[in-house]
């Protein structure tokens, strides 16, 4: 697999998700926070930061993730096949929205790097802006 650099996959334990729904616009938050300010950082996440991305207009989810290693890192076939091992994030919040305006300004008002310096994140923070193309449903 060659053509997979770069990569980061990260299983997570979901630890807070309110909405009411799944947008086709989607938002991805990666933080790493300091170790004394770990817990701090995951209450302000739960408690004010989320809450404040979901009263916004155009948002319908919002959802903190912190990794699982033992899952991520589970040796596949596949996994075999990368170059490199996968990069693992530590903790992420996924914010899903009606439209990438809504979700693009949702995170910068609301998950703004200052903002997100000052509850605890102390490592490089990422952002990525996807759009859903479609979901898949079993068969009934």
């Amino acid at each position: 697999m060659q053509y997979v650099i770069n990569n980061k996959r990260t299983a997570c334990r979901v630890q807070v998700s309110p909405g009411h729904g799944m947008g086709g616009s989607h938002g991805l938050v990666e933080l790493g926070p300091g170790s004394a300010k770990a817990e701090s950082l995951r209450r302000w996440l739960a408690e004010e930061a989320l809450p404040g991305v979901l009263a916004r207009l155009g948002i319908v989810g919002a959802h903190l993730g912190e990794a699982d290693a033992a899952a991520t890192h589970v040796r596949t076939d596949e996994k075999n096949l990368l170059q490199t091992p996968d990069a693992m994030a530590r903790r992420l919040v996924l914010i899903e929205g009606v439209n990438m305006d809504a979700v693009e300004v949702a995170c910068a008002d609301v998950l703004g790097d200052a903002a997100l310096r000052v509850a605890g994140t102390e490592d490089e923070i990422g952002r990525g802006f996807y759009r859903l193309s479609f979901a898949m449903a079993s068969p009934a």
